[in-house]
């Protein structure tokens, strides 16, 4: 069962979270973008 779960779940996990982080990421940058041009009004 641990094998099974080593194999597949662990490198599933960590594509997700990659994702998120990767997307996460660019939200907040466009986020930052869009603050800051908001702000400099």
């Amino acid at each position: 069962m641990s094998s099974l779960y080593d194999q597949s779940l662990k490198p599933m996990i960590k594509c997700i979270n990659d994702v998120i982080y990767t997307l996460r990421k660019r939200f907040l940058g466009e986020c930052d973008h869009f603050l800051a041009r908001f702000l400099s009004i």
